[in-house]
């Protein structure tokens, strides 16, 4: 059996954003559940939830992730990448200060996530998914403005398109690789 050695931890939670801040909130005993803020939980049987805080001003003073970037990346994502980039700071690596990347594993655990990507995915791609659009408005679960006609027209016709089977087959992957473009410019900045 080999050894294995953590050198770095990061971490963004209900009870504190980044590794010292959690840890002392823990030993504090202090609770990071309460009264759901990112959306009205009237409707819902369960009105609670570990929501991070103040992660916005976390986010703006540690600067881990690109902000031009971020604004096309789900919450959860930009989660994780604020976390990986504290545990490899953590580290102690650094741009001249890299590790040997065959000997570096990464560990992430969460409850759940990126179900923004998947509303909105639903929303652009109504005309593929035609009953999970009408399901979710139905049950109010836009929380964006949807008025844009040009881009909802666009991505209307885009949805309709795709759901052509030739279509499909002459495009092979680029839909997988525009759909991480946002997540590789930000792994690449953290790897410069």
């Amino acid at each position: 059996m080999k050894k294995i050695v953590i050198t770095g931890l990061g971490m963004v939670t209900p009870v504190g954003n980044g590794k010292d801040v959690t840890w002392s909130s823990l030993k504090a005993g202090k609770c990071g559940i309460g009264r759901i803020t990112k959306f009205d939980p009237s409707r819902c049987t369960c009105q609670v939830a570990g929501e991070l805080k103040d992660f916005d001003a976390y986010l703006a003073e540690k600067g881990y992730v690109d902000r031009k970037a971020a604004r096309h990346m789900d919450p959860f994502s930009i989660y994780g990448v604020a976390a990986a980039v504290e545990a490899w700071k953590d580290a102690g690596f650094s741009d001249e200060n890299k590790p040997d990347m065959d000997r570096v594993a990464t560990i992430i655990g969460n409850g759940i996530g990126g179900m923004k990507i998947f509303r909105d995915l639903i929303w652009q791609m109504q005309g593929l998914m035609r009953e999970d659009h009408r399901f979710f408005k139905s049950h109010g679960q836009y929380d964006f403005p949807q008025k844009q006609w040009p881009t909802m027209l666009k991505m209307y016709l885009v949805g309709m398109l795709i759901s052509n089977e030739k279509i499909k087959a002459k495009m092979g992957n680029k839909m997988n690789e525009g759909m991480i473009a946002p997540y590789k410019k930000v792994l690449d900045k953290i790897s410069k």
